[in-house]
């Protein structure tokens, strides 16, 4: 589990108040969701949990990395829905030293219209350098 996982499953026990619902939502093993934590506070080297056998909150200093978290999380989801859907396109150009024939294969895709992308060979089309 990388660091953005581990800090959503912080924030989800942190909401949910329980390590097993945190990990239901997540679709992980409870045993996960709590290695992922004492990682977290391992490497943070505070407690972010106050843990009880019925009950679970954050700590003074949990509940200001759950802010941050949070913050976080929304960024990241931010910025890769910035990308998402996004498709190649636009003109290559490619020079080749070689036979007629393997630019003619590129040249060929590019009338059966297969893709987004437009190749173009000076060499192929005729044009001299």
């Amino acid at each position: 589990m990388d660091r953005f996982d581990a800090m959503r499953a912080f924030t989800r026990i942190v909401e949910r108040r329980s390590f097993t619902q945190a990990a239901e939502d997540l679709g992980l093993p409870r045993s996960s969701v709590t290695d992922a934590v004492k990682a977290l506070e391992a490497r943070l080297g505070v407690r972010l949990l106050q843990r009880t056998t019925r009950q679970v909150s954050p700590t003074l200093d949990g509940e200001a990395y759950y802010q941050r978290c949070v913050s976080l999380i929304a960024d990241l989801e931010e910025a890769e829905g910035a990308f998402a859907g996004a498709k190649p396109s636009g003109l290559i150009r490619i020079d080749v030293h070689g036979t007629r024939r393997a630019v003619g294969r590129g040249h060929e895709d590019r009338r059966r219209g297969t893709g987004s992308i437009r190749r173009e060979d000076p060499v192929f089309e005729g044009a001299a350098r």
